[in-house]
């Protein structure tokens, strides 16, 4: 403490007064009040007290751990926004030349307040067209890359209070302004979206003035809540079909469509036909937008329901095989809407997918990836209606018994666990075969794949039962598959163990 008040100077210390500030935040109450009296008494040594000071401490510093005089549990921290608001209303009062501020609080320097004493500008000045012409010059100075935009933000909300219809017109003007038309996004959402607002984004898109994944910030915070469900999916389906526009369009249904279910509130139903558009698009299934998949899940939770769903799950079915078509090898993760799919429509997927497709990766997501987790690693949760996938089967039951062999789990942990029963779907699977050997040779490729713990062998060790459950079987088929299998499994085992040590030994 006495060295930060000997290299203090005789101005504001702004780095010095948040470190203080910090250490009062973090500090916990604790036997010592005499360190914690004198940390007190330093904090307001080194506050800031001139109107340059305030400028520098709470609108261009960092907006948070600023310590509460009051050192009250419920009041630890100052509300940095009002204080930076208080700023631009007093410097307005003083008389002071607010054009040096604007310059530094146009240019972008990390976090801050620059919105709320905008915001208190606006409150308090006496010519709002001044302050914007002002506050425009101060930021068309600046390079391009160094721009803070968030000035325009704070005063727009600041002079919606004086003047909705100056903001309006403002708003208006910024559509096809090469400055402050690519932060329209922004800008609008610093007053409530209307119809208006919309028609504002609609114009900007054709102008080509937004980039599209700027409409990203239409989902933070329910800002889409008071559009209308039609006037919303207009604008979507706009965006959507922009390049660059389809994820931010995805993004933006997504949390109107989780808003509007939190809340109680029903889906509009031209947004829902506008989820079903674009799920049944194959761009959705691209690397890049597969990112998404829980919001891509949200969406298809709400519009493959109810009537039309069913036709709706075929669309996106096909799409899905689009997709794959163009990534045979790297279908990507989309496991939540293929266990959805599964569970609301299986006669779909099976028809659409399963009978369709020969790319193992996308129909293995809609078996929750049994293929690659049927040991010890608990499978991806899905829920798989055997009634109907089995009255599939049995329409044809040589292809598609065989087939599903791939796929479906296979095997269900004994309860000693330490090996493995077949389980209840693999051997109805089995009985619906005319083929039973060929499904049964499919089950015991997929005896190396899966994951577990110590030597690879015990992978094989945990599969005896299995083939021991076959062993008295009443096709004899059968009876002599198992004999052969327990050849090669007993051969596996020998296999790895020796592999094992042999590389344990090279280690040692």
């Amino acid at each position: 403490m006495d060295a930060m008040r000997h290299v203090r100077g005789n101005g504001f210390w702004e780095e010095g007064w948040r470190d203080v500030n910090d250490a009062l935040h973090f500090q916990q109450r604790r036997e010592g009040e005499a360190d914690r009296v004198a940390l007190i008494a330093l904090e307001r040594e080194l506050r800031p007290r001139t109107s340059d000071d305030h400028f520098e401490a709470f609108v261009l510093g960092e907006p948070w751990r600023h310590w509460h005089p009051s050192g009250r549990d419920k009041s630890s921290t100052r509300c940095v926004g009002l204080l930076a608001r208080a700023v631009g209303k007093r410097l307005v009062r003083e008389g002071a030349n607010i054009g040096p501020y604007l310059a530094r609080v146009t240019s972008r320097s990390g976090q801050n307040s620059a919105a709320g004493f905008a915001f208190g500008l606006a409150l308090a000045v006496g010519d709002l067209d001044e302050l914007w012409r002002q506050a425009y010059r101060a930021l068309e100075a600046h390079p391009s890359g160094e721009r803070n935009p968030a000035v325009f933000d704070g005063l727009l909300q600041g002079a919606r209070r004086r003047d909705p219809d100056w903001v309006s017109a403002k708003l208006d003007s910024v559509v096809k302004d090469t400055l402050l038309g690519p932060h329209l996004v922004e800008l609008q959402t610093a007053v409530p979206l209307d119809e208006t607002a919309v028609a504002r984004f609609s114009s900007a898109l054709a102008e080509g003035t937004i980039a599209p994944d700027r409409f990203a910030l239409l989902m933070m915070g329910g800002v889409t809540q008071p559009i209308s469900g039609p006037a919303l999916a207009g604008l979507l389906r706009q965006l959507f079909a922009k390049e660059g526009g389809a994820l931010p369009a995805l993004q933006v249904l997504h949390m109107r469509m989780y808003g509007d279910r939190s809340d109680g509130r029903d889906v509009d139903d031209a947004l829902i036909k506008l989820g079903r558009d674009l799920l049944a698009d194959p761009i959705i299934y691209t690397e890049k937008i597969t990112r998404q998949d829980h919001g891509i899940d949200v969406i298809a939770k709400v519009v493959l329901r109810g009537k039309g769903g069913e036709e709706a799950a075929g669309r996106v079915s096909r799409a899905m095989l689009a997709a794959a078509r163009e990534m045979p090898h790297s279908f990507p993760d989309v496991g939540q809407i293929c266990a959805t799919l599964m569970r609301l429509h299986p006669r779909v997927v099976l028809e659409e997918i399963v009978a369709e497709s020969d790319n193992d990766r996308l129909i293995g997501r809609f078996f929750g990836d049994w293929r690659r987790n049927d040991d010890d690693f608990e499978p991806g949760e899905v829920t798989i209606d055997s009634e109907v996938l089995f009255d599939w089967v049995r329409e044809d039951p040589t292809e598609r018994a065989a087939k599903l062999a791939h796929f479906i789990p296979y095997s269900t942990k004994h309860p000693d666990g330490a090996s493995l029963d077949w389980a209840p779907m693999a051997m109805e699977l089995l009985a619906l075969s005319p083929d039973p050997v060929a499904v049964l040779r499919t089950y015991e490729h997929r005896f190396f794949t899966g994951g577990g713990s110590g030597p690879l062998s015990l992978r094989f060790v945990r599969r005896r039962p299995l083939l021991s459950a076959m062993a008295d079987h009443e096709d004899a088929a059968v009876r002599a598959w198992a004999v052969e299998a327990s050849e090669r499994l007993e051969a596996n085992i020998v296999r790895w163990d020796e592999r094992d040590a042999a590389d344990n030994s090279l280690f040692e």
